[in-house]
């Protein structure tokens, strides 16, 4: 967990000062707009905002506790219930300041860049470990087969050139050789631990 992270979970006095704030009355419409899987390239983080009840919940993932509600303030600016976090949304991004900690910057990511993932598709393997795993093309990503654990099949998003994401599992890279636009491989960063490297062996059929 990174410094950020466990600064989200410290419950105390809200960013603004004073009593806690009072929650401003935001239309759904309005609420939808600011809804979607949003990265820090800069920092590695990822975080889904979802609307539940009329209310923007802050996701960090399926873990237990990893929700929170976020009150409004105005219709850009909310607060999280009960810890020290304020995030303001702006056009395609958002920005999460943690009291006595530096801003973070998430830029939404586009679900019409999944459009172009076709490449991606294929087995790859991994001598050291000798495994060997299956990328197949899902409704917004590339879904993850792994022959040991056959009931889950996580789906990555596209967050940036040759790189994707699953909140809970963690971040791909695919890695290219000079003048070619299919992948030779791709690195796994769970983000506790660097995961084996991997080799692309076949095209996806």
């Amino acid at each position: 967990m990174t410094p950020a992270e466990e600064h989200e979970d410290v419950a105390g006095a809200n960013p603004t000062g004073g009593e806690k704030p009072i929650s401003a009355e935001i239309p759904g419409t309005t609420l939808k707009k600011d809804t979607g899987l949003d990265y820090s390239e800069a920092s590695g983080l990822s975080r889904q905002i979802l609307v539940d009840e009329g209310r923007l919940v802050y996701s960090r993932g399926s873990r237990p506790g990893a929700n929170m509600w976020l009150v409004a303030l105005d219709e850009s600016r909310f607060v999280m219930e009960g810890a020290s976090v304020e995030v303001t949304f702006g056009t395609g991004d958002m920005t999460v300041e943690v009291q006595g900690e530096p801003s973070i910057r998430f830029e939404r990511v586009d679900p019409k860049s999944a459009y172009g993932i076709r490449p991606f598709a294929g087995r790859y393997c991994s001598p050291g470990v000798d495994i060997s795993v299956a990328m197949s093309v899902g409704e917004e990503g590339l879904i993850l087969h792994h022959p040991r654990n056959r009931e889950e099949r996580p789906e990555f998003i596209p967050v940036g050139t040759g790189k994707f994401l699953n909140m809970d599992v963690g971040e791909i890279q695919f890695r290219f050789d000079v003048g070619s636009a299919v992948p030779s491989g791709f690195d796994l960063d769970t983000g506790r631990v660097k995961g084996p490297r991997f080799e692309r062996t076949a095209p996806d059929k």
